[in-house]
């Protein structure tokens, strides 16, 4: 399997969790309107037919989906426990350029960027799936007492546009290991004007 369908996979598996999780909000939403303000808001909006129907079958499946995912229910076993310990200090190849973040003092950052256009000023990036290539433009890096911490990375990264949002200007992704192994989320560290964005992936 390629490393193009593999990432699509993943994506699609995101994609899946998002529209679940979008469905579950809904029902308690919904929920919320019908206990305190005496309305079920679903059947206001689309009445009493099929479709809202469709919706209620819909939102319980998706929170029985969410029950039985291990990631849920068991949260020490689920997608943001690493064991930080064993992530050595690393820069990528040919580092040429830095940012500063402030984080917990000597703490690891993992992080990771997108790939710089080539000398010739080309890029090889064709869709949003092929922004990390093989991930090379990555490392690990720990704070200093006071708290500062240092990405080093090949620049600057290229743009790239995804699905829904649109060009994303160049940045560096980073996760700050927590306590107890675990790792915080995402965040986005953007060059043009050191503005950090958070969001869970």
């Amino acid at each position: 399997m390629n490393n193009d369908s593999d990432a699509m996979k993943m994506y699609k598996s995101k994609l899946y969790y998002k529209i679940t999780m979008f469905l579950v909000l809904v029902g308690g939403l919904n929920w919320l309107s019908a206990v305190f303000m005496k309305k079920d808001a679903i059947q206001t909006i689309l009445g009493n037919g099929f479709f809202t129907k469709g919706i209620y079958l819909a939102v319980g499946i998706s929170a029985l989906m969410l029950f039985l995912n291990r990631d849920v229910y068991l949260p020490f076993l689920g997608e943001t426990l690493v064991p930080c310990a064993a992530f050595a200090t690393r820069t990528p190849d040919n580092a040429n350029q830095e940012v500063s973040i402030s984080i917990q003092a000597n703490t690891k950052v993992v992080y990771w960027a997108a790939e710089p256009h080539d000398a010739s000023g080309n890029s090889a990036i064709g869709s949003w799936d092929q922004a990390y290539q093989d991930y090379s433009n990555s490392g690990v890096a720990i704070s200093d007492s006071s708290g500062k911490c240092l990405l080093r990375i090949r620049g600057a990264p290229q743009s790239y546009s995804v699905p829904f949002k649109g060009t994303l200007k160049p940045h560096v992704h980073f996760r700050v290991c927590e306590k107890n192994g675990f790792m915080g989320p995402v965040q986005t560290y953007y060059l043009q004007n050191g503005v950090i964005e958070k969001f869970s992936i």
